[in-house]
């Protein structure tokens, strides 16, 4: 199977690329090959070719997507500042109103890590009002949308995204994300009932990460109506354990960050080391992991992984989800999608306990 026209236009760039002096590239060479570099964590060798993009051809086709990416990467860099300057800027340009609410919702997380809450609401409501337009890969934009009014305080508003998705959704593993998505709101608007019936269905379907999740989120609300209804003066209760800090938050950014390099490097030991004893995935035991991961290993000879838009949920003190794109490319093959990882803290370290992995485009190869 061919590469789509975007891989083989960034190839055949990267080809290029060594042969022509900086002030002789093209614009479409500066823009691919500085989107590739950033997808493959080479933030400030991508941020330069950017920039030289913006600074040169202001007025080029891809140049709101050449701003996107700059603010993509700022964010990525910790200088939300600048980063929400860049997504306005690609605001400014003529776009189709699906590729608006995507930029909009990186704006609003860009927002909220300043703490202009504010201005991050009016961002959500914009997109919000622009997300059914979305008919290709939808889910990412339904998805941001109610993750940012959650993060905000507008559990209600979050409820009907997530409610929205539900209808237009149809691939399995998607509506299982969605549906927690659902619950989770309803826990929080003490909707018990409705709550509870759909981590029961989550759990029904046996899938090794998500449905031990609901059983987990089943099993404390049970154990949260015990302790309520009882009639015995119950005893004092003990001290609550420490909230999550943002350093748990950098400390699991390293983790992914370490089992990415890890990943690329092909050091099976250090990339094992980043999960738990009990990690499972597709039915998979951490051993036959590593298995597979030694073959995948032996086959390619050069592996590429990207990572972008990295969020951590801390769903506890101990327990913590990290979602980020994942651009994979090793020797011919090649694909992209969103992967979950669930985390959980051991001692002072955090360790993967499983992963999901929704592809949005199909494979390729060349």
């Amino acid at each position: 199977m061919g590469l789509n026209l975007k891989d083989f236009a960034t190839e055949m760039f990267a080809k290029a690329d060594p042969y022509l002096p900086i002030n002789e590239k093209p614009s479409d060479l500066l823009f691919y090959t500085g989107a590739d570099l950033a997808q493959k964590g080479k933030l400030n060798e991508g941020l330069s070719r950017l920039d030289r993009f913006i600074e040169n051809f202001a007025d080029d086709k891809n140049a709101p997507y050449a701003y996107r990416t700059k603010g993509s990467i700022l964010f990525q860099q910790n200088r939300c500042e600048p980063a929400i300057q860049m997504f306005s800027s690609a605001l400014k340009y003529h776009l189709k109103d699906c590729e608006r609410a995507r930029i909009l919702t990186e704006q609003a997380r860009a927002l909220i890590e300043c703490k202009k809450n504010s201005d991050a609401l009016k961002v959500t409501r914009q997109a919000d009002g622009l997300k059914k337009s979305c008919y290709i890969d939808y889910l990412p934009v339904y998805k941001d949308i109610g993750d940012l009014y959650l993060d905000l305080g507008y559990v209600k508003e979050g409820l009907k995204a997530f409610e929205d998705a539900l209808e237009v959704e149809s691939r399995d593993e998607n509506r299982i994300m969605l549906k927690l998505r659902v619950a989770e709101c309803c826990r929080l608007l003490h909707q018990e009932e409705r709550c509870l019936s759909l981590y029961a269905e989550v759990v029904s379907l046996n899938d090794p990460f998500w449905s031990a999740l609901a059983r987990e989120r089943i099993q404390e609300m049970n154990f949260k109506s015990e302790v309520k209804t009882t009639r015995e003066t119950p005893s004092p209760p003990p001290p609550a354990p420490p909230l999550p800090t943002e350093q748990d938050q950098a400390v699991i950014k390293q983790v992914i960050a370490t089992w990415r390099q890890a990943w690329e490097q092909e050091d099976l030991d250090r990339y094992m080391a980043c999960y738990t004893d009990d990690f499972t995935v597709g039915g998979l035991t951490k051993k036959a992991w590593q298995e597979r991961k030694r073959r995948l290993n032996e086959r390619y000879t050069s592996i590429s992984v990207g990572v972008t838009n990295l969020t951590v949920e801390l769903l506890s003190p101990s327990e913590a989800l990290a979602s980020f794109d994942q651009d994979y490319r090793a020797d011919n093959y090649h694909d992209w999608g969103r992967k979950t990882m669930h985390l959980v803290k051991q001692g002072e370290s955090w360790k993967i306990r499983g992963e999901t992995w929704l592809q949005a485009a199909q494979a390729s190869r060349n």
